[in-house]
Parts: C-alpha cells; structure tokens; sequence
C-alpha cells in the first residue's frame, strides 16, 4: 500500500513541477519574442548614435542590478530565515 501511495505523490508532484515550469518557460519565451520585437523598433526610429547611448544605459543599469541588487539579494536570503528563529 506505502509504495502506491508513494508513486502517486510523486507523480502528483511531478505534474505540478511540469505546469508550473512550463509557465516558467512560456513567459520566459514572450519575453524574449517582445526584446527582439522591440529592438527592431527601436533600429527603426533611433539614429546610431542615439541606438548606442540607450545600450550604454543599459548595460550600465544591468550592471548596477547585477552587483548591488543581486548581492543584497543573495544576503537577504540567508539573513531572513534567520531572523525569523
């Protein structure tokens, strides 16, 4: 009896892994298709230079996300749960 009850926990489990990662990967697509869509819009109405500066901001900006938010990020993680003892 322990080991069907087991296998159908697992594969309950299993399903809602795969739902919820294919929402995971179906957003992640449309965000993908919608960076490339506006990348051929924004060629289309901005001048080299003008294209550049906007890639300039945002490498700068993504840097910042990546070096202070994504360390403060990381140290909230571990600080939190033990905040919370």
């Amino acid at each position: 009896m322990g080991n069907s009850a087991n296998a159908s926990v697992s594969r309950t489990r299993l399903y809602r892994l795969v739902r919820e990662s294919s929402w995971i990967v179906f957003g992640q697509g449309l965000t993908m298709l919608g960076s490339l869509a506006l990348i051929r819009v924004l060629t289309g109405q901005l001048n080299t230079e003008q294209y550049g500066q906007l890639a300039l901001g945002l490498t700068v900006a993504e840097f910042i996300n990546q070096t202070v938010l994504g360390g403060l990020t990381g140290d909230l993680d571990k600080a939190l749960p033990l905040m919370r003892n």
